[in-house]
This record gives C-alpha cells, structure tokens and sequence, in this order.
C-alpha cells in the first residue's frame, strides 16, 4: 500500500525532532488552530522562536501553495498545542513520490536519513493579503537537514526583531542627542569619545558611543544576580542610575571577564560629563535596554545578533560598510560543508575560526553559527560548548575598540543564557605604540614569530579573582596552521582614507600618519 501523506508528515515530524530536541515537532496535530478546524501537516515550536508551520503534498503538489498560504495569521490554541502565537511563517514541501512508494514506515525513514531530494519554499506574512515567498520562483531543493537548517532561519521572530530594531534606533539617536549636549558643554567629553572610539567626532560617532553602552546594558541585565551584580532596578532604588553606580557594576563584571563588552563601554560612560549629563544619557539608554530585554531580545537564540545584523545591513544606521549578513551565510555554508561527524564534540571543540579584521563581527558570527547548526543537527547541544568556543576556539581582531565590541556582543548572543570566563576577541595596535615602535595591526602576526602586543590585554590574561584587580599582559600568539578557518573581509583603505566619512581629516591620518607604506591586498 502507498504511505499516504498523514503518515509521512508524521515521519518527517519525528525526524526533525530527533535533529532538534529543543523543537516540538508534531504531524498532523488536529485542533491546533483557534475557532477553526483546519490541521496543519506539521507544526514546531520552541521557546523564543515563532512557530513554523509545513504543508506537505507529494508531487506535482499542484495545490501545496494554496493550502501554504491559507494557514497565514492563524493563531494557535495554547490548550492543545502547549504552545502560543501566529503563525507567520509556513514551508510549501514538496515530497517525491519515491516516499509515496515505500514499502514501509522504516524505508521512509531510510529514505529521508540516505537524503532524498525535498523541495521547499517559506512564505512569510500575517495573511495570504500581504505574504512574501522565498524563493520569487520555484523551489529549494534539498535533504531533510537542509530543511531542519531551513526551519532554523525561518523561525526568527521577524515581528520581534522588526520592533527591537526600531526600539533600538529610536534609543540610540536619542541618547547620541543627550551625548552632543555633553560634547558641546565639555571639550573633554569630546575628545575622550573620539580617543576611545579611534573616531573622528561625528554625529555618527556618537550614535556608535550610543549603541556600545545600551549594548553593554543590555549584557548588565543578563548577567545581574551573578557575581554579586545587581540588575538596573536594583541600583536605580539603591541611590540612582548614576554614571558612578553603574560603573560599579561594571567592574565587577569586569573582574569576571567581558573585557571586549564593558572595558570600551566603561570608558565611553566614564567620557561622559557633567555627570548630569550623564545621568540624563543613561535614563534614556537603561530605559531602551530594558525595553530590549522585555521584548526577549537578550534571552532568544541568537535574537540579538540577528537585531544588529540587520541594522549593520541597512548601512544607514552607523554610517558602516560590511559584508552583509546574506554573503556571510553564503560563504560560512561553502567553507564548512556538512561532511562527517559533526555529532563529535571534539570535532567541534577543536574547530578554530579566526578573522583578522573582523568589523563588527559579520563573518566569523556566520561561520559560528554554521558550526553550531551542523552540531545540532547532528544531534549535539553546541551550547554546552559555547564557553570553550568563545575562551579558546573563536578569534576576531580589529583596530577599533568599537568593532571588537560588536564582534563580542555577537558572537556572545549565539548563546546569551551561557556564561564564558575569556573570549580571543581581541582590539590589535595600530600606529605608533608609546614605546615608539610602529604597529599595523593584525598585520604585525604575519612576522617570523607570528605574535603581536594587543591594545588592550587580551582577556584570558585577565586572572579571574572576582574583584578585577589581577591583570596581565599576554601576547597574541597565531602560529601558522593553528586554525581550521580564517575567514575575512581585508579592509580596502589607505592610511589616510577618510574612515568616517568626514570631509576634514580623519583621526587615522592625524594621529597614525607614521605608517611607511599600505599593503593593497588584491581579492582572488
């Protein structure tokens, strides 16, 4: 007898489960809309994560769509699915009849284990009036673990990230506002921001100050009740969101580890005077954190990282040129393929991905979370390794203090409930070095040692006593072949380009103006 359709989803339902043990995967899950009688083939949920419905039909699957877009807007009925929300996302599937054709339940799944070939399309939208399709025109085609890996992506909470995107922006321009006035009224609020940011003094400037310290509080938030740090609630009712009170705070997160986090966001906060000014900038951005924070930003699988992501892709928003997040997906999926066993933890723990010129984090984010997601799929828990990854495996250089923070914030968001007591995300010297030398950055790790002095001591040289008092300093050692993944966007630029869009001279060419000669690197 054929495998009727029912059954099928039903397999492919319990396969995506075993992938993925954090989903709820059901098949043919009746009454698991509100007010109606439709079913959905199959339904997954997680926590943090919008539900993802799939229609399933095997070819020609001539009304597939239809039926993909008629389940758009529904809400489903918590009672019976243990589950809430819209359904603003649903997979077209399209299943070979060479499954309709089994001869059993066990060949079907032998059948989709050995990688028979699936087609899919995800149609977004709050009704069938408004829905989007990806792809335009007909259909990925791929095995079932590309399709969990499709699921993946599709179950980010877009209403989510679209409203913390604004919430976002809208806080960072305000507080980029506040930090003008104290600008204006303190040539040394000024100048701190530009030294500490490797910045000219530009409105631009400003909002990417803005961003590090909201940023940074909303770390403070997901780390309070740890170490003896209090949430921004309790220092508030404890004597007042002062710049003093928070900073506190800070160094004892410090004294646990975070440098690339709270050390650049400590000295952005501390440049800020008069302290009323302070003040006034840190109620507007402890009040946009605590929004974030409210909307599940900091708490969703890799929400955060997705948040800065998008605004990095608008380009408009820090006046920035990186590599877009869709090009970085791209080429993390090229350069670590779905071959062997990625179930193997060590495997994954002694994986090394290093970007030298990491901006703000775009492509080694993209390559960890490749790493991550054929961990999973395989069956694995990538978060139980995200401390060793983030202490040992994952490195990301730059010259700006501010890019490396990105880069940090990241990274770290792929698992924001894991704590991590280092990270190798590292801020390189650049130009004249107080002992007189000349430093060109991660340049200086192509010499015969392969070691270079970074700008600020490197994190696992920081001794954990809790109290931030013992640090050292502790070269950057980059042997040859000590990585599995180099991958990287080479700046473009000369040492005298206009870096932040000014037309007056740039800090680099002031201030660095030492440097001999420009490497030009040419792209293959």
């Amino acid at each position: 007898m054929p495998i009727l359709e029912s059954q099928l989803n039903g397999r492919i339902a319990t396969l995506l489960g075993r992938m993925a043990p954090e989903w709820n995967a059901r098949g043919e899950n009746k009454g698991a809309f509100q007010g109606n009688q439709k079913q959905p083939d199959i339904l997954i949920t997680q926590t943090g994560a919008q539900p993802v419905v799939i229609e399933n039909e095997y070819l020609p699957a001539n009304t597939v769509e239809v039926e993909t877009r008629d389940r758009l807007g529904e809400n489903l009925d918590a009672s019976v699915v243990q589950a809430s929300g819209r359904v603003n996302a649903v997979i077209a599937l399209r299943s070979p009849v060479e499954l309709r054709d089994c001869a059993g339940l066990d060949e079907v799944d032998k059948t989709l284990k050995e990688g028979v070939t699936l087609e899919y399309a995800l149609f977004t939208g709050s009704s069938d009036v408004d829905s989007m399709r990806f792809p335009k025109l007909g259909f990925i085609k791929g095995t079932i673990r590309d399709l969990a890996a499709f699921i993946e992506y599709a179950s980010t909470p877009e209403d989510a990230v679209q409203r913390a995107v604004m919430i976002l922006e809208e806080g960072v321009q305000d507080a980029a506002a506040t930090l003008r006035q104290a600008a204006e009224l303190s040539e040394d609020t000024q100048a701190s921001i530009v030294e500490h940011l490797k910045q000219s003094y530009s409105d631009q400037t400003l909002r990417m100050a803005a961003t590090i310290v909201i940023n940074a509080l909303v770390f403070h938030q997901n780390l309070a009740g740890q170490h003896g740090v209090k949430n921004l609630s309790q220092i508030a009712a404890n004597g007042g969101l002062t710049q003093a009170s928070v900073l506190e705070e800070w160094q004892k997160i410090l004294g646990v580890n975070y440098w690339s986090i709270f050390n650049i966001a400590s000295e952005l906060l501390r440049s800020i005077n008069p302290p009323e000014m302070a003040v006034d900038a840190l109620r507007i951005m402890s009040r946009t954190a605590d929004r974030l924070v409210a909307l599940g930003v900091s708490q969703s699988h890799d929400l955060s990282g997705t948040v800065f992501q998008r605004l990095i892709a608008d380009r408009k928003f820090l006046a920035t040129f990186y590599t877009r997040p869709e090009s970085a997906t791209l080429l993390a999926h090229l350069a670590i393929p779905d071959d062997g066993d990625w179930k193997d933890t060590e495997r994954v723990r002694d994986f090394r991905i290093a970007d030298y010129a990491c901006g703000t984090g775009t492509l080694v984010h993209a390559a960890y979370r490749r790493l991550n997601q054929l961990h999973w799929l395989a069956g694995g828990e990538p978060e139980k390794l995200h401390a060793h990854m983030m202490e040992n495996a994952l490195t990301a250089c730059d010259v700006l203090p501010s890019s490396v923070h990105l880069t940090a914030s990241m990274l770290s968001s792929s698992h924001p409930r894991q704590r991590y007591d280092g990270s190798r995300t590292i801020v390189m010297q650049y130009g004249k070095t107080e002992q007189g030398n000349v430093s060109i950055g991660s340049l200086d790790l192509l010499g015969d040692t392969g070691v270079a002095r970074p700008l600020i001591p490197l994190h696992t040289a920081t001794t954990v006593t809790g109290t931030g008092e013992t640090q050292s300093q502790l070269d950057v050692d980059m042997p040859p072949a000590s990585q599995n993944l180099v991958i990287m966007n080479p700046p473009f630029t000369k040492p005298d380009s206009d870096w932040d869009g000014n037309k007056d001279e740039s800090y680099h060419s002031k201030h660095f103006h030492g440097l001999s000669s420009t490497l030009h690197i040419q792209a293959a």
